[in-house]
């Protein structure tokens, strides 16, 4: 029988899903149940908790991306843990039935978009978006605010500061929970990786929220390759305010906010 006579039948069809993810240079796969799986050379773990929901189709015939659950505590709902993951989570769901393991179908690759977490079941549920979706939003648009504009990236083309110049490597000292010591080639003042990156030898960047000495503090939890003796790349961060654009970038004149403006609206409040 083929997949699409086991999809159809009420009795025979016995469906298997693969669930690969991908961040960066890191790869997860999983299978549902509690037998491992290989497809094309690769190994999928079990995942008895891993499922998702029914597809939707749009008014023109369009699959949506899939909404996936995890367990809470799979390595790939960990990226979530602090709410946000600092690159694309890309996710492929491949399908086929058990009497036909040679006819698989694959849905569109998707990126997760939003998530939450269900502490009723201890697992989260995520909401991705398949290409199609993603080229059907509308540009974002310029904000005026005096910070920096949210889609003027640092190091992007809007921006076009060099990275390379403002990436440091180092070693792993030790790590601690969300914290990473650090032997740095190039001692930096506190706080000059504040918002910046530390990419893993795997590709993998990691969001920093504070620099201290030596010391600093992810956002998530570490990645399985940030241990003692690896070889790692700090990156500056930059608070999206004029005087860090002018005084650590030098990029005043690519600065996308408005440092003098007022804090209340004088049309609505008066002056």
């Amino acid at each position: 029988m083929t997949y699409d006579s086991l999809e159809r039948s009420r009795d025979a069809g016995s469906p298997v899903e693969l669930y690969q993810f991908q961040v960066g240079g890191l790869l997860w796969r999983y299978v549902q149940g509690d037998q491992p799986w290989t497809y094309q050379g690769h190994q999928y773990l079990p995942e008895p908790g891993i499922g998702r929901e029914a597809l939707e189709y749009g008014r023109d015939g369009a699959v949506d991306g899939p909404v996936i659950r995890l367990p809470r505590t799979n390595p790939v709902a960990q990226l979530f843990v602090a709410g946000v993951s600092i690159e694309p989570v890309v996710v492929t769901v491949y399908r086929f039935h058990r009497d036909a393991p040679d006819d698989v179908v694959a849905l569109p690759p998707a990126t997760v978009g939003s998530w939450d977490y269900d502490d009723a079941t201890g697992t989260v549920r995520l909401s991705c978006a398949a290409v199609p979706q993603l080229l059907e939003r509308e540009i974002p648009t310029l904000c005026v605010t005096r910070h920096c504009a949210p889609t003027w990236a640092l190091y992007g083309p809007g921006c076009r500061v060099n990275r390379a110049a403002y990436s440091d490597p180092c070693t792993v000292a030790a790590v601690d929970g969300l914290e990473v010591q650090l032997t740095m080639t190039t001692p930096r003042a506190d706080g000059w990786y504040a918002c910046g990156s530390l990419d893993t030898p795997t590709g993998r960047r990691l969001m920093i929220v504070t620099h201290v000495g030596d010391v600093l503090t992810l956002l998530t939890p570490p990645s399985p390759d940030l241990v003692a003796g690896a070889e790692v790349v700090a990156v500056a961060g930059c608070d999206r305010l004029m005087p860090t654009c002018h005084d650590k970038f030098a990029n005043a004149g690519r600065f996308m906010g408005w440092p003098e403006l007022a804090d209340s609206n004088p049309f609505t409040v008066g002056v």
